[in-house]
Protein backbone atom coordinates (compact mmCIF):
# COMPACT_ATOMS: atom_id res chain seq x y z
CA UNK A 1 0.00 0.00 0.00
CA UNK A 2 1.46 3.33 -1.06
CA UNK A 3 1.12 6.28 1.30
CA UNK A 4 1.42 9.84 0.17
CA UNK A 5 2.15 12.85 2.33
CA UNK A 6 0.52 16.18 1.85
CA UNK A 7 2.76 19.23 1.88
CA UNK A 8 1.11 21.93 3.98
CA UNK A 9 2.41 25.48 4.22
CA UNK A 10 2.26 26.44 7.90
CA UNK A 11 1.05 30.07 7.98
CA UNK A 12 2.20 30.20 4.36
CA UNK A 13 5.97 29.81 4.15
CA UNK A 14 6.73 31.32 7.56
CA UNK A 15 10.33 30.10 7.51
CA UNK A 16 10.99 32.31 4.50
CA UNK A 17 8.60 35.29 4.67
CA UNK A 18 6.55 36.84 7.49
CA UNK A 19 3.77 34.42 8.44
CA UNK A 20 0.15 34.79 7.29
CA UNK A 21 0.92 37.44 4.66
CA UNK A 22 -0.09 37.30 1.00
CA UNK A 23 3.60 37.09 0.17
CA UNK A 24 4.12 34.13 2.50
CA UNK A 25 1.12 32.32 1.05
CA UNK A 26 2.43 32.96 -2.48
CA UNK A 27 5.87 31.61 -1.50
CA UNK A 28 4.25 28.42 -0.17
CA UNK A 29 2.33 28.04 -3.43
CA UNK A 30 5.57 28.57 -5.35
CA UNK A 31 7.01 25.63 -3.36
CA UNK A 32 4.13 23.48 -4.60
CA UNK A 33 2.27 22.87 -1.34
CA UNK A 34 -0.98 20.93 -1.32
CA UNK A 35 -2.61 23.27 1.19
CA UNK A 36 -2.00 26.19 3.52
CA UNK A 37 -2.82 26.42 7.22
CA UNK A 38 -3.57 29.95 8.38
CA UNK A 39 -5.29 31.69 11.23
CA UNK A 40 -8.13 34.21 11.17
CA UNK A 41 -9.62 36.61 13.70
CA UNK A 42 -12.67 38.85 13.63
CA UNK A 43 -11.68 42.53 13.84
CA UNK A 44 -13.76 45.35 15.36
CA UNK A 45 -15.27 46.43 12.00
CA UNK A 46 -16.54 42.90 11.29
CA UNK A 47 -14.03 41.55 8.75
CA UNK A 48 -11.96 38.43 9.15
CA UNK A 49 -8.24 39.14 9.24
CA UNK A 50 -5.45 36.68 8.55
CA UNK A 51 -3.23 36.87 11.65
CA UNK A 52 -1.94 34.20 14.05
CA UNK A 53 -1.78 35.90 17.43
CA UNK A 54 -4.65 37.41 19.41
CA UNK A 55 -2.46 40.47 19.95
CA UNK A 56 -0.42 42.57 17.53
CA UNK A 57 2.68 42.98 19.69
CA UNK A 58 4.90 40.11 18.46
CA UNK A 59 4.63 40.63 14.70
CA UNK A 60 3.70 44.28 14.08
CA UNK A 61 4.59 47.84 14.92
CA UNK A 62 1.29 48.03 16.86
CA UNK A 63 0.04 46.78 20.21
CA UNK A 64 -3.20 45.42 21.62
CA UNK A 65 -5.79 42.89 20.52
CA UNK A 66 -6.62 42.28 16.85
CA UNK A 67 -10.33 42.19 17.76
CA UNK A 68 -10.27 45.74 19.17
CA UNK A 69 -9.19 47.49 15.92
CA UNK A 70 -11.02 48.05 12.63
CA UNK A 71 -9.66 46.65 9.38
CA UNK A 72 -8.69 50.14 8.21
CA UNK A 73 -6.63 50.65 11.40
CA UNK A 74 -5.08 47.18 11.14
CA UNK A 75 -4.06 47.84 7.53
CA UNK A 76 -2.07 50.87 8.70
CA UNK A 77 0.22 48.56 10.71
CA UNK A 78 3.25 46.77 9.32
CA UNK A 79 4.21 43.15 9.87
CA UNK A 80 8.01 42.92 10.23
CA UNK A 81 8.14 46.56 9.06
CA UNK A 82 7.10 45.75 5.48
CA UNK A 83 3.93 43.65 5.02
CA UNK A 84 0.28 44.57 5.58
CA UNK A 85 -2.45 42.68 7.43
CA UNK A 86 -4.97 41.02 5.10
CA UNK A 87 -8.69 40.71 5.62
CA UNK A 88 -11.91 39.52 4.03
CA UNK A 89 -15.51 40.64 4.33
CA UNK A 90 -18.08 38.00 5.15
CA UNK A 91 -21.86 37.99 5.22
CA UNK A 92 -23.87 35.38 7.10
CA UNK A 93 -27.27 34.60 5.53
CA UNK A 94 -30.49 33.58 7.31
CA UNK A 95 -29.55 29.89 7.32
CA UNK A 96 -26.21 30.66 8.98
CA UNK A 97 -24.07 30.05 5.90
CA UNK A 98 -21.32 32.56 5.26
CA UNK A 99 -20.42 34.20 1.95
CA UNK A 100 -16.84 35.43 1.80
CA UNK A 101 -15.95 38.20 -0.62
CA UNK A 102 -13.67 41.19 -1.22
CA UNK A 103 -10.26 39.81 -0.40
CA UNK A 104 -8.23 42.73 0.91
CA UNK A 105 -4.86 42.03 -0.66
CA UNK A 106 -1.59 42.84 1.02
CA UNK A 107 1.22 44.70 -0.61
CA UNK A 108 4.90 44.78 0.13
CA UNK A 109 6.33 48.27 0.63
Amino acid sequence: MKHSCLKIGHRGAKGYIAENTIESIQKALDFGVDGIELDVHLCASGELVVFHDFTLDRMTNGTGEVSKLSLSKLKQLKINNQFTINGVSYTPNQSGNVTISNLATGTQN
